[in-house]
């Protein structure tokens, strides 16, 4: 009885001692200060028609704010602003929401006062080509800054280089000025679309000298992707200095050469390298690359490279991802490629290998097993699809698009679990493909195979694993009925039957389905449009060359 009395008492003192605890020690919002200063930041933009700082209106307490993140200290200082736009780019060629949320107007040098900030991220909004504001570089606690696709203009302020705990750096910027045409959807047989520098305009966020960046010694990762550095010619040496550097992603940056040779590799810890698009480089691929033997991603794509692949690519052993895509590297691939054992994907399309296909895909050796995505797409590249492809079991992507294969489509194509896209458009195929062959993709969200002379032949009544987001099944006999099996599609966006000898009517369901690009060109579809299609998904609609009568409906605006 003594010891349970004893254990009340205790439990009696600790809730007495709790409750004068609460009435002693206040609980701690953000300082008035800092408060201040982000009111006084919000005055001077405007949040988008959606309000997206609204919460800024509601209490005192900035801490609870959307975008803000204070420290758990008594002092509750500004750690953190994150007023990041969330919605930005989807697959419809359209902004999602964008200028609903997009902050815009002035960045006010209020936030000064927020002089604990480690991370400040102002990402896809708009800020209307200003220039970035030289304050910035002012918060001497910044680890992070993030400014990519917000619209700004200029010249970069090396002003930036002061900040010298800066970990990440990204900088990066889209050239699409508003929404990109519609029409392009119209382009369903188009094999490679390229927007890099397409929207660019004389605001383009730009510097002539990388100097300052040799002063971010702390720097992990930047991000100066589509950003103007075509004066910065030393570039290359500068970014060498950057010995804790591991992510380098400068992708349609304009960047004027690449020397072919350092005398030092310093920033051999690098893991991610993005030189893409930069279309000046005219040059072999370098000898300082082989160096970079912690490299796991590799881009190099589109960026005038030519000569041969030198048999030092397979020092690379750590690579998962490579890409050489649109480039005129010379033929063979060098043996060595089978020792990149880590390889997940390989893009090696438009570089004119040709040869037999499975004698190319043999040289990946060690990684057959393991590879998710292989794109060969415009090789030239002949055999047939037998024996091979069925026992790639981790294949995820698959495009081979644009080449010279014969023969037919291998039933064992559908025990391609893992699959997500195939792409085998534009080659000379041949043969039935039934439900069989599609019996255990239920992951497949893209089909092409436009461009082949192939029969799809499966049962009125079939209901597919998967749920495509793509079909392309241009000039491959299709009909003549309407493929019903579409009508269970709920996700899907594109659908193109060019020319897939389609005789019937065109089904109700058809005009409530989620599509958005439809082309049924050249087919002989009968009967009427409905009177009404104001309602419907589709905004881009292809109909040439059918048998249809009556008037047009009113179309969608």
């Amino acid at each position: 009885m003594a010891t349970r009395h004893h254990f009340l008492l205790l439990v009696h003192l600790i809730l007495m001692l709790s409750v004068i605890a609460i009435h002693t020690f206040p609980t701690y919002a953000c300082t008035e200060v800092e408060r201040d200063a982000l009111l006084t930041f919000k005055a001077s933009i405007s949040d988008g028609i959606q309000h997206s700082l609204s919460s800024w209106d509601e209490g005192q307490d900035c801490c609870k704010w959307r975008g803000v993140m204070c420290d758990n200290t008594i002092t509750r200082n500004i750690l953190e602003l994150n007023l990041r736009n969330p919605y930005y780019w989807n697959s419809r060629w359209q902004w999602t929401n964008y200028s609903d949320y997009a902050l815009s107007g002035e960045i006010n040098p209020s936030l000064l006062a927020l002089n604990h900030l480690t991370r400040l991220d102002l990402s896809n909004n708009n800020f209307s080509d200003i220039s970035i504001p030289e304050f910035i570089a002012s918060f001497n606690n910044l680890t992070h800054l993030n400014l990519s696709n917000s619209e700004f203009g200029g010249k970069i302020p090396h002003q930036l280089g002061n900040l010298s705990k800066l970990r990440s750096l990204d900088l990066s910027w889209s050239y699409f000025i508003g929404i990109v045409p519609p029409q392009l959807g119209n382009l369903s047989r188009l094999r490679y679309l390229s927007l890099n520098w397409a929207f660019n305009d004389t605001s383009t966020p730009n510097t002539d000298n990388l100097e300052w960046i040799s002063q971010l010694a702390s720097l992990k990762y930047l991000d100066l992707g589509k950003i103007n550095i075509t004066n910065a010619v030393n570039w290359l040496h500068i970014v060498n200095r950057l010995q804790s550097i591991r992510v380098l992603l400068m992708s349609s940056s304009s960047l004027p050469s690449i020397p072919n040779h350092l005398s030092y590799v310093n920033f051999t810890g690098l893991t991610t390298l993005d030189l893409s698009n930069n279309w000046q480089f005219n040059t072999t691929l370098p000898s300082w690359l082989w160096n970079l033997t912690n490299l796991s991603y590799l881009n190099l794509e589109n960026s005038e490279f030519h000569g041969k692949i030198p048999d030092a690519l397979g020092n690379l052993n750590s690579l998962t991802y490579l890409n050489l895509r649109d480039n005129n590297l010379e033929s063979p691939l060098p043996r060595s490629i089978g020792q990149l054992c880590n390889l997940r994907s390989i893009d090696l399309s438009y570089l004119g290998i040709g040869g037999d296909i499975q004698e190319l895909v043999g040289m990946l050796g060690c990684t057959w097993n393991n590879i998710e995505e292989i794109i060969l797409s415009g090789n030239n590249l002949q055999g047939n699809l037998s024996n091979w492809l069925q026992q790639m079991t981790n294949l995820k992507h698959v495009d081979l698009s644009s080449n010279s294969l014969v023969g037919s489509v291998p039933l064992g194509i559908g025990n391609l679990q893992n699959l997500n896209d195939l792409d085998l458009s534009f080659n000379s195929l041949r043969g039935v493909i039934s439900e069989a062959h599609f019996a255990n993709l239920r992951k497949l969200n893209g089909l092409r195979l436009s461009s082949n002379s192939l029969i799809i032949s499966v049962g009125r009544n079939w209901i597919p694993p998967f749920q495509l987001i793509t079909l392309a099944l241009g000039s491959c006999r299709v009909g003549p009925q309407f493929p019903a099996w579409l009508k269970w599609q709920r996700q899907i966006d594109e659908v193109d039957l060019y020319n897939t000898s389609i005789t019937s009517t065109l089904p109700h369901w058809l005009w409530s389905s989620s599509i958005y690009s439809l082309d049924l060109s050249y087919n002989n579809i009968t009967g009427r449009l409905p009177a009404y299609l104001k309602s419907t998904n589709i905004v881009l609609l292809d109909l040439k060359f059918n048998n249809l009568e009556g008037p047009l409906p009113p179309l969608p605006v």
